[in-house]
Protein backbone atom coordinates (compact mmCIF):
# COMPACT_ATOMS: atom_id res chain seq x y z
CA UNK A 1 0.00 0.00 0.00
CA UNK A 2 3.07 2.67 1.01
CA UNK A 3 4.35 1.65 -2.44
CA UNK A 4 1.40 2.48 -4.27
CA UNK A 5 1.22 5.88 -2.46
CA UNK A 6 5.29 6.49 -3.54
CA UNK A 7 6.04 6.33 0.04
CA UNK A 8 9.19 4.60 0.41
CA UNK A 9 11.27 4.16 3.78
CA UNK A 10 13.62 6.67 2.63
CA UNK A 11 10.63 9.16 2.22
CA UNK A 12 9.57 8.72 5.40
CA UNK A 13 12.93 9.26 7.13
CA UNK A 14 13.47 12.43 5.75
CA UNK A 15 10.50 13.92 5.71
CA UNK A 16 8.18 12.20 8.84
CA UNK A 17 11.41 11.61 11.42
CA UNK A 18 12.28 14.97 11.49
CA UNK A 19 8.40 15.95 12.86
CA UNK A 20 8.71 13.50 15.25
CA UNK A 21 11.62 14.22 17.28
CA UNK A 22 11.16 18.13 16.96
CA UNK A 23 7.91 17.20 19.08
CA UNK A 24 9.68 15.19 21.76
CA UNK A 25 12.31 17.60 22.16
CA UNK A 26 13.40 17.96 25.93
CA UNK A 27 11.66 20.64 27.17
CA UNK A 28 13.50 23.92 29.03
CA UNK A 29 12.89 24.00 32.79
CA UNK A 30 14.68 24.73 36.00
CA UNK A 31 14.23 21.83 38.98
CA UNK A 32 12.03 23.41 41.38
CA UNK A 33 13.78 22.64 44.30
CA UNK A 34 17.32 21.27 44.29
CA UNK A 35 18.63 20.56 47.86
CA UNK A 36 22.48 20.15 46.69
CA UNK A 37 24.89 22.50 44.57
CA UNK A 38 25.87 19.14 42.79
CA UNK A 39 22.26 19.15 41.66
CA UNK A 40 22.46 22.56 40.21
CA UNK A 41 26.17 22.34 38.30
CA UNK A 42 24.53 18.74 36.73
CA UNK A 43 21.44 20.64 35.36
CA UNK A 44 23.32 23.24 34.05
CA UNK A 45 25.72 20.62 32.61
CA UNK A 46 23.48 18.13 31.52
CA UNK A 47 19.92 19.05 32.15
CA UNK A 48 18.16 17.15 35.14
CA UNK A 49 15.22 14.95 34.92
CA UNK A 50 15.23 14.93 30.91
CA UNK A 51 14.80 18.57 30.70
CA UNK A 52 17.52 20.64 28.35
CA UNK A 53 20.21 21.62 30.34
CA UNK A 54 20.73 25.31 31.19
CA UNK A 55 23.91 25.69 28.96
CA UNK A 56 21.91 25.89 25.90
CA UNK A 57 18.62 27.29 27.10
CA UNK A 58 18.07 30.48 24.18
CA UNK A 59 16.84 33.29 25.44
CA UNK A 60 13.43 33.05 25.13
CA UNK A 61 13.78 30.05 27.15
CA UNK A 62 16.02 31.76 29.84
CA UNK A 63 13.24 34.71 30.10
CA UNK A 64 10.58 31.39 31.09
CA UNK A 65 12.40 30.89 34.13
CA UNK A 66 14.10 33.94 34.60
CA UNK A 67 13.74 34.43 38.34
CA UNK A 68 15.94 30.70 38.69
CA UNK A 69 17.90 31.56 35.79
CA UNK A 70 19.24 34.39 37.42
CA UNK A 71 19.62 33.15 40.86
CA UNK A 72 21.49 30.47 39.70
CA UNK A 73 23.34 32.37 37.19
CA UNK A 74 26.59 33.53 39.86
CA UNK A 75 26.77 30.24 41.03
CA UNK A 76 27.54 28.56 37.36
CA UNK A 77 29.87 31.41 36.38
CA UNK A 78 31.85 30.68 39.82
CA UNK A 79 31.83 26.87 38.40
CA UNK A 80 32.64 27.65 35.07
CA UNK A 81 35.60 29.97 36.08
CA UNK A 82 37.31 27.51 38.75
CA UNK A 83 36.94 24.67 36.30
CA UNK A 84 39.00 27.00 34.25
CA UNK A 85 41.10 27.35 36.77
CA UNK A 86 42.32 23.57 37.03
CA UNK A 87 39.55 22.44 39.59
CA UNK A 88 37.44 19.23 39.16
CA UNK A 89 33.71 19.78 39.88
CA UNK A 90 33.37 17.95 42.31
CA UNK A 91 36.63 19.89 44.59
CA UNK A 92 35.25 23.24 43.06
CA UNK A 93 31.61 22.15 44.70
CA UNK A 94 33.39 20.81 47.80
CA UNK A 95 35.49 24.38 48.59
CA UNK A 96 32.11 26.47 47.01
CA UNK A 97 30.27 24.53 50.41
CA UNK A 98 33.35 24.59 52.90
CA UNK A 99 33.30 28.85 52.03
CA UNK A 100 29.63 29.22 52.08
CA UNK A 101 27.38 27.35 54.67
CA UNK A 102 23.71 27.02 55.01
CA UNK A 103 20.81 26.69 52.77
CA UNK A 104 21.42 26.51 49.22
CA UNK A 105 19.24 29.86 48.84
CA UNK A 106 21.60 31.53 51.23
CA UNK A 107 24.68 29.59 49.31
CA UNK A 108 23.39 31.11 46.14
CA UNK A 109 22.80 34.70 47.50
CA UNK A 110 25.93 35.04 49.08
CA UNK A 111 27.88 33.49 46.19
CA UNK A 112 25.38 36.50 43.99
CA UNK A 113 27.15 39.32 46.41
CA UNK A 114 30.83 38.20 46.00
CA UNK A 115 29.99 37.55 42.35
CA UNK A 116 29.00 41.17 42.30
CA UNK A 117 32.20 42.37 43.69
CA UNK A 118 34.54 40.27 41.46
CA UNK A 119 33.97 37.00 43.24
CA UNK A 120 35.33 35.56 46.66
CA UNK A 121 39.17 35.75 47.22
CA UNK A 122 39.51 31.40 47.67
CA UNK A 123 37.22 30.63 44.36
CA UNK A 124 40.11 31.78 41.97
CA UNK A 125 38.36 35.36 41.69
CA UNK A 126 39.28 37.53 38.83
CA UNK A 127 42.04 40.49 39.61
CA UNK A 128 40.93 42.50 36.56
CA UNK A 129 37.74 42.68 37.96
CA UNK A 130 36.75 46.82 38.63
CA UNK A 131 33.16 47.43 40.56
CA UNK A 132 30.45 48.72 38.70
CA UNK A 133 30.21 52.41 39.16
CA UNK A 134 27.71 53.24 42.56
CA UNK A 135 27.57 57.07 42.76
CA UNK A 136 28.72 60.11 41.42
CA UNK A 137 32.31 60.11 43.30
CA UNK A 138 32.40 56.53 44.17
CA UNK A 139 34.25 55.49 41.33
CA UNK A 140 38.34 57.14 39.78
CA UNK A 141 40.25 56.06 37.66
CA UNK A 142 43.32 53.83 38.53
CA UNK A 143 45.92 56.89 37.69
CA UNK A 144 44.16 59.11 40.21
CA UNK A 145 44.18 56.59 43.11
Amino acid sequence: MKEEAGITDEWLCQHVTPRITESFRRPAQLCNNPKLLRVLWDEYVNGVGGNKPAKDFTSAERGRVKSKFCQRRPFWDCMKRMLAGGFTAASAIRRITNIYTGSITFQLRCIAADEKRGGHNLLLHNPQFEPKRQGRNSWRPAELM
